[in-house]
């Protein structure tokens, strides 16, 4: 987590990189990473590459996230890939692997311990590497487009505490021979809200209906905000692949994604 340097390939010159700003990143794998004592302990690490390369998923692999440096070289240290277990009051705990957890009884108390085995952390950098985005749709958003539609899916949160416990929207997207258009709407909700918001492509494509969990795609598009994306490419293929977002800044491309929900 410490500033590093990396070997520019071209030169040999030994440059400094702009690391993401580490409060910034704790708040960010936080809204993912599970919290509570019943969630699996390999959902509550992020893992680190290189000392400048930052991977994360949630339970389930809901969202899967990659912020990858992008000055590929030589790394003069943290070569070994490290652990990060975010806890209170802005500690953490660091780890050269995650610890097995296993919950023994002492009399009438249980008490967790450390078997001294280690986890599995999952193939994240894989399943990003899996997919080749330029078979995909790509629909460029602005920050301010990312603003809206985190405005969007919050209102649609807010609206769910009246009309009832969903958290479920879809997504359409419509293309014309003048209009490409995505419309948002709450899905299986007494309520009905729909955002639609036109926008430029070379593609024409009709994409749809996708189902995702709308406080995960806050907690995304908060994300991209919040580490300061320039601008964000989202990227979508069919309802059974995961929805991309890639958004640059800094020396960072910053890559979600999101898997689709199964609805009935």
């Amino acid at each position: 987590m410490t500033e590093g340097k990396v070997r520019r390939a071209s030169d040999d010159e030994h440059i400094v990189f702009e690391p993401i700003d580490k409060k910034k990143l704790i708040t960010v794998m936080k809204r993912f990473l599970g919290s509570k004592k019943s969630d699996p302990e390999v959902t509550k690490w992020f893992k680190v590459e290189g000392g400048v390369h930052y991977l994360a998923t949630n339970l389930g692999s809901a969202v899967q996230i990659l912020l990858h440096n992008r000055y590929a070289g030589s790394y003069t240290e943290n070569e070994k890939p490290v652990y990060i277990k975010p806890l209170s009051n802005e500690n953490r705990e660091v780890s050269d692997f995650i610890p097995e957890i296993e919950t023994v009884s002492e009399g009438k108390k249980k008490k967790e311990r450390k078997t001294g085995k280690a986890l599995e952390f999952p193939d994240v950098r894989g399943m990003f590497r899996s997919y080749d985005l330029s078979m995909f749709y790509k629909i460029p958003l602005d920050m301010d487009a990312i603003a809206d539609l985190i405005a969007v899916h919050e209102a649609m949160k807010a609206a769910s505490k009246v009309g009832g416990d969903y958290n479920t929207a879809e997504l359409n997207i419509y293309s014309g021979d003048n209009y490409n258009r995505l419309k948002i709407s709450l899905y299986d909700s007494p309520l009905s809200m729909s955002y639609w918001r036109e926008f430029d492509s070379e593609q024409s494509f009709n994409f749809g209906a996708y189902h995702y969990d709308y406080e995960l795609m806050i907690a995304v598009l908060k994300s991209l905000k919040d580490l300061e994306s320039n601008y964000v490419n989202f990227y979508v293929r069919n309802i059974d692949d995961r929805l991309f977002f890639v958004g640059k800044a800094n020396h960072y491309d910053l890559n979600f994604a999101i898997q689709r929900k199964l609805v009935r």
